[in-house]
């Protein structure tokens, strides 16, 4: 992952002439998140940690090159093939599998000696260094998943195997995950006296974890059955000694090191991870010269293979070379023959096509449990989880359900589990998506952040109706809250009934008015109480978001013309919403949903009741941006100039009710203000919804030609909507005079102002 050149310095000391090279890594220009991510992460080891593991310790010097420059732009190392070493492109012979091993075993000893100087764990002592990314950073499951269980299966079936254990292998390697140190990572040198000297190289992937999560994965990486059967013994037994040696002279006692037994233990205990990582890895680390030609000559199909689907390559591969057949079929056949073996696969229940099977741990739905019935010791039977809808994968967001069966409260204490009732409960689960951008993953972690933190200060004395779902659990990478269907709650078609805008205004209002009630409390504005928690994220985020903004603007200006409209004004509106969205000291500012469209709002109209949903856009600003933010994504023209005053009302009633039945100790609103700081904050309601409807108003045929792409749905987004913005037009006329009716009133509205 990156840009790998040499660097040849010359220099002149007493007229002699020296020359020097050095090995240069940097990020390719083009590079995605993930890969400034690891990248980011080697730098950081290699200056940050490294220098620390081996204090004191040069007999350990010899797992990894040294280091001169390391920065977030460029690694500068030393270049080991200067000193005979090189990167074997073969399997390893035995001699280089014991120096790769002994290597290792010295990394780690640096690592122990290191915990056990400071007295801490190193996760501990370098916070956020040593993130799992193999397996858990969510750009990588795909690939590993590869993507579902049936494209495993068609690979397995056409060497005759049953693949029916292939989910269950893969969701037993997840509980025991991590690293990665394929051949490729190593550097060997052949020394005079017939051994062989190796060195670790590319750290991007290092973690904090389980020693023997590397051990397995470098014998299963680099060995097959038949050699390993043979040599594994021999191979852990020189890691037990290695590391035994290096401890002792660290001053660590026998009682303080692993036993060689534990290692042995340890080894069979997590074997499942080094055999789904060999089938993964192999059917491409395994292509040949002619073979990785063909599978990288096409950038488009590169990534297609990589993440998507790889399954007919590697079959054609497979036809193509015996070598490469025979070694993928013996990876999966060892694979399969386990969990046969083993009986693991009958231990867990798993889901077809669901990425998201180990995102929670059994401690976190008896958290989930405990929150719910906080006064009974509840017995859960079992869980899993499965997507929530036949398109589990949101714009932000991935969404799953996930169900557990436990005993009955009420019945729990009964001695005879037959006997006892069970129910069955589920919960709306919400993770970050694979692969996900700077600014959904910003998203994301906003909303996290707000339930975790910010909900149960907003509603510790509340006593009015809840605006919202519950949540059970808000974690950086995912939300567990209430399944709002369970109770009757249902989404609203694409524009709101008279009814439901009434319900989802006096929702709005109590949500606002939690608020203002803390901050009364506090007496300090909740931006401040709550730093770095509210920033504006529509209008003002930078990059991709910004991109977003001004490929809609032009959309806009484009439609304008096209229907002779004057589109002089449209981006003096932009800049005034800009403005007009920041929060001014004085004024009434609340936390503001950002986000206030039908899809974020589920209604129970039996009951009369609202919930807002999706909190990613939360911001802290004037409260009346969300109100007219409300009305013109909902309704159309003629029902707003209905009911805009009706609505207004609502909102300020239901404001002023709330804040009164709390005790409320600042000014209650007038229907005069009110209205006055709806008028002040038309124009962005008006360039919100000019902004939005040509994506949101998209359905049907329309929808699936937006969004079949995902290279063009890049472009619609973040480069040019208004080519596809007008040719919709010629395919619906609803969709036209929607856009249309919302441009105009847009242009008229600045028109008649300048």
């Amino acid at each position: 992952m990156g840009v790998h050149e040499f660097l040849t310095i010359e220099t002149c000391v007493n007229n002699e002439i020296q020359s020097f090279t050095f090995f240069v890594k940097s990020l390719v220009p083009s590079h995605n998140d993930f890969e400034e991510l690891t990248f980011l992460e080697e730098s950081n080891f290699l200056k940050n940690v490294i220098p620390r593991l081996l204090e004191g310790h040069l007999d350990l010097q010899t797992w990894a090159t040294k280091y001169y420059l390391s920065n977030s732009k460029v690694i500068v190392l030393e270049n080991l093939k200067s000193q005979c070493f090189d990167i074997v492109k073969d399997v390893l012979l035995i001699g280089q599998l014991q120096s790769a091993v002994i290597s290792l075993a010295r990394f780690h000893s640096s690592s122990i000696l290191l915990e056990n100087k400071m007295k801490k764990p190193l996760n501990e002592l370098y916070p956020g260094f040593f993130e799992e990314k193999l397996l858990k950073n969510i750009v990588a499951v795909g690939w590993y998943r590869g993507l579902d269980q049936g494209r495993r299966s068609r690979g397995s079936e056409a060497i005759g195997l049953e693949p029916k254990h292939d989910t269950a292998a893969y969701t037993l390697m997840l509980e025991r995950i991590k690293p990665a140190n394929n051949q490729r990572n190593l550097m060997f040198k052949d020394n005079q006296d017939g051994t062989s000297s190796c060195r670790f190289v590319d750290f991007q992937m290092v973690i904090y974890n389980c020693y023997v999560m590397d051990l397995v994965q470098l014998i299963h990486l680099n060995t097959n059955e038949g050699v390993r059967k043979k040599i594994e013994e021999e191979l852990v037994e020189l890691y037990h000694s290695v590391v035994t040696k290096n401890l002792r002279k660290g001053g660590l006692e026998n009682g303080e090191i692993i036993e060689l037994k534990e290692i042995f233990e340890d080894l069979n205990e997590r074997r499942i991870f080094g055999l789904v990582i060999s089938a993964q890895y192999f059917p491409i680390i395994l292509l040949g010269k002619k073979l990785t030609a063909e599978f990288t000559k096409d950038s488009g199909k590169l990534k297609k293979y990589i993440y998507r689907s790889r399954k007919n390559f590697v079959l054609q591969c497979m036809r193509l070379s015996q070598n490469y057949r025979k070694r993928i079929e013996e990876s999966v056949r060892e694979l399969i023959e386990y969990m046969e073996e083993s009986g693991k696969a009958h231990q867990h229940q798993f889901n077809n096509g669901s990425i998201c099977d180990n995102l929670i741990s059994p401690d976190e739905v008896s958290t989930i449990l405990d929150k719910l019935y906080p006064s009974s010791n509840v017995k859960i039977l079992n869980y899993f989880l499965e997507p929530f809808s036949n398109e589990p994968f949101g714009y932000l967001s991935m969404h799953n359900l996930l169900t557990v069966k436990i005993l009955d409260p009420d019945e729990s204490r009964s001695s005879q589990l037959e006997e006892a009732k069970t129910c069955t409960l589920t919960f709306f689960v919400k993770s970050m998506l694979p692969s996900p951008t700077v600014c959904q993953k910003l998203l994301f972690e906003e909303e996290s952040k707000f339930f975790r933190d910010v909900v149960p200060q907003l509603l510790e004395n509340y006593k009015s109706e809840f605006w919202a779902a519950e949540c059970y659990l808000a974690k950086q990478n995912l939300i567990v809250m209430e399944d709002l269907r369970v109770r009757g709650f249902t989404m609203p078609s694409i524009r709101l009934s008279e009814n439901q805008l009434i319900l989802s205004v006096a929702s709005l209002a109590r949500f606002h008015a939690s608020s203002m009630l803390l901050e009364d409390k506090l007496q300090e504005p909740l931006d401040k109480v709550y730093p770095g928690h509210f920033e504006e994220k529509l209008l003002n985020i930078e990059g991709v978001g910004k991109k977003w903004l001004i490929t809609g603007m032009e959309a806009i200006e484009a439609v304008a013309k096209s229907f002779r409209l004057d589109p002089t004004n449209c981006w003096s509106a932009y800049r005034e919403s800009l403005d007009k969205v920041k929060p001014v000291p004085g004024q009434k500012n609340v936390l503001s949903h950002g986000d206030t469209w039908c899809n974020n709002m589920m209604f129970r109209e039996r009951m009369y009741t609202c919930r807002l949903v999706d909190f990613q856009m939360v911001t802290y600003r004037f409260y009346a941006v969300d109100l007219v933010q409300l009305i013109y994504l909902n309704v159309d023209r003629d029902v707003r100039c209905k009911l805009e005053n009706d609505l207004i009302q609502v909102y300020r009633k239901v404001l002023n009710q709330c804040l009164r039945s709390h005790g409320y100790g600042g000014r209650l609103m007038s229907s005069d203000e009110l209205i006055k700081d709806f008028e002040e904050m038309r124009v962005v309601g008006m360039i919100l919804a000019a902004l939005i409807f040509p994506i949101a108003l998209l359905n049907g045929e329309l929808k699936e030609e937006f969004t079949k792409d995902p290279e063009q749905l890049k472009r619609y987004m973040y480069v040019n909507r208004k080519d596809f913005v007008l040719s919709a037009f010629e395919k619906s006329d609803e969709y036209r005079d929607k856009i249309m009716g919302i441009v105009k009133d847009l242009t008229d509205f600045m028109n008649s102002r300048y």
